[in-house]
């Protein structure tokens, strides 16, 4: 189940950093009270997280 958040929370990412920038993205993500793991490494290792998700074709909303 942690994979599917981990997806489903770095799309959030990136929506938000489309919409609101880089800087407000992360700040709403900080201040989130649940999932505050998922957010964290979404944040730390999110460099990490984009390869997997080109590798495995799941990163249609991307830039």
């Amino acid at each position: 189940m942690t994979y599917i958040h981990l997806i489903a929370c770095y799309w959030k990412h990136v929506a938000l950093t489309q919409i609101f920038g880089q800087a407000t993205a992360a700040k709403i993500l900080r201040n989130h009270d649940c999932y505050r793991w998922i957010y964290k490494t979404i944040l730390e290792d999110g460099d990490s997280l984009k390869s997997i998700m080109d590798r495995n074709y799941l990163s249609a909303f991307s830039q």
